[in-house]
């Protein structure tokens, strides 16, 4: 290792928290993230980070049943934050916000700002939004 190069020493590990989605359900989870962040010496991702998870989260709210698995993991360099649902409904994720002056449908776009990279994908069972942040390059940005 150079001076140069910071020491990347996460803890590798997974946060998964199975529940029926309220809005009052959104404070503790932001707490929950913030708390696992700080485990794998991550704070300095708090904030894109918190509203990735508080849009996915809060899109379930359109769910027949409401039920939902948040799911955040390090893997291969990045921060992987999960929503799986049931319902078979797949998201678009906008890269650009066609209406500014639209109530509603900002939540992914949020996301995708935020995160490197964001994608939807099927299951058996329903769906699973995700989002990944890039942790060498913020690492390096810092």
């Amino acid at each position: 290792m150079t001076a140069t190069t910071p020491e990347l020493q996460y803890v590798i590990g997974d946060f998964c928290l199975r529940r029926q989605f309220t809005p009052k359900l959104l404070e503790p989870i932001r707490r929950f993230t913030e708390a696992w962040l700080a485990f794998w010496q991550l704070s300095e991702l708090a904030d894109p980070c918190l509203s990735i998870v508080t849009e996915l989260c809060a899109n379930v709210r359109h769910t027949p049943d409401r039920y939902f698995e948040l799911t955040m993991s390090v893997q291969a360099g990045y921060l992987r934050m999960n929503v799986r649902d049931h319902s078979p409904i797949l998201p678009d994720v906008p890269h650009e916000l066609s209406d500014p002056d639209a109530t509603s449908g900002r939540g992914l776009y949020v996301v995708a700002r935020y995160a490197d990279r964001v994608g939807v994908d099927r299951l058996a069972d329903g769906k699973e939004v995700w989002a990944e942040i890039a942790l060498q390059e913020r690492v390096d940005a810092a």
